[in-house]
């Protein structure tokens, strides 16, 4: 079996400028495994810029909250955690079917406990991931 046999020959690639919702797009749409980034014959893969902007290459802790329908209780939630004296590296949103956002936030702290009690302190439903 020769290479070009398996190989796929329009690669699809993004610059650094391509928004990640965009380049999460290709990928789950397109069934891309790997979406090289390109910019002056540089290439870095978007997973690793996704890892990076998720704070998750460094020593660190997640913490999922779920918020109401209240679009102001992300900021009193970063103000919560900020308040415990926790760094946040990176805060995701998710959207979900019922009105409810999930947020994943990312602390620059291997002991999240003091934000997370914080945090339920305040009446956010928040759930650690070493708890199960």
């Amino acid at each position: 079996m020769l290479v070009e046999d398996v190989m796929q020959t329009a690669v699809i690639t993004i610059t650094p400028k391509t928004s990640l919702p965009e380049a999460m797009r290709l990928v789950s749409h397109r069934g891309v495994r790997h979406l090289p980034v390109v910019e002056d014959d540089t290439e870095t893969n978007v997973l690793e810029l996704f890892v990076k902007g998720m704070g998750a290459g460094q020593p660190s802790s997640r913490i999922d909250v779920r918020l109401g329908e209240n679009s102001a209780a992300l900021a009193e939630l970063v103000h919560a955690i900020e308040d415990a004296s926790v760094e946040i590296c990176s805060v995701m949103t998710l959207g979900g079917r019922s009105g409810h956002k999930d947020v994943v936030i990312r602390v620059r702290s291997i002991d999240p406990r003091p934000a997370i009690a914080n945090l339920r302190a305040r009446g956010y439903a928040v759930r650690d991931p070493r708890e199960g």
